[in-house]
Parts: C-alpha cells; sequence; structure tokens
C-alpha cells in the first residue's frame, strides 16, 4: 500500500531500506542519548521485517529533508491469534520541526492505512499525555 500525502510543504510517504541513515539521524536527534540507540534501532529493523500483515513505516519529508518517521508493527491477540491488531511505535519528529503537527499527521495518516486495511486495534507504546490526542489512555486497550 504505497501512499504519498501531501500537507502543505510536506510529504508522508512509506519509508525504505535507503531511508535508514535519515531515520536513525531523527531518533538520534530527538531522543536522550540512554535511549536513542534501542529506540532507533527498533525503527531501523521495522524497515526489513517481512511480516503477515505487513509491518510499516511512514516517514515525513519536508523540503526534501526526514523530519519524521512512525512504526506499526502487527500483533495477534486471543487465545488462537485470530484476532489483528498493530502496535504503534516508534514515532520521532526532529526538535527544529516539533510542534509544527508532523507527529500528529504521521499518527493520522498510519490510522488511516490501519482502517483501509480492516484493523480496529491499535496499541501504543510511549507518553500517554501525547497519544491521548488520539483518544488513546494509558487505563485501557480500546479500538480506535
Amino acid at each position: 500500500m504505497a501512499c504519498v500525502c501531501y500537507l502543505g510543504a510536506m510529504r508522508i510517504r512509506e519509508a525504505t531500506r535507503s531511508d535508514r541513515d535519515a531515520i536513525n539521524s531523527i531518533y538520534s536527534s530527538a531522543f536522550p542519548q540512554g535511549e536513542v540507540e534501542s529506540v532507533a534501532e527498533v525503527a531501523i529493523n521495522l524497515l526489513s521485517e517481512s511480516t503477515v500483515p505487513r509491518t510499516f513505516s511512514l516517514v515525513a519529508e519536508t523540503e526534501g529533508a526526514l523530519v519524521g518517521h512512525v512504526g506499526f508493527s502487527p500483533v495477534s491477540l486471543g487465545a488462537d491469534g485470530t484476532r489483528q491488531g498493530y502496535i504503534l511505535a516508534p514515532l520521532a519528529v526532529r526538535p527544529g520541526n516539533q510542534n509544527r503537527g508532523i507527529g500528529t499527521e504521521l499518527v493520522k495518516e498510519g490510522m488511516r492505512q490501519l482502517t483501509a486495511m480492516g484493523i480496529d486495534m491499535l496499541f501504543v507504546y510511549g507518553d500517554p499525555r501525547y497519544y491521548a490526542r488520539f483518544g488513546f489512555s494509558d487505563i485501557e486497550a480500546r479500538p480506535y
């Protein structure tokens, strides 16, 4: 599912393996030193995952430079594993580009793609205060 979305001067598209260095740089600039290596490693490894349903990542570009990234990984739920959902993580936006709606648009585009895939359950690993704007809660897991 190759979607390219334009939002003003920002372009959101599916990440590719050739984006590895830029994605690593986004996480290196956005996360504290103690977390950056493990979070960046997860983000980079998602680009090589081959899963069914598919794992995917989205990137945001402005003026030809990557400024944000988000990953979505499938999970199976229930005793028989027939219930499918996704985990949204990791997410990062370069500090100089934060507070401009880039992270919000990355999440919204990912949610649009998941809805189109028939997925109705999304889990988030991250700051509950940030993800509350999308209707997520740290108290319970629920469909979006």
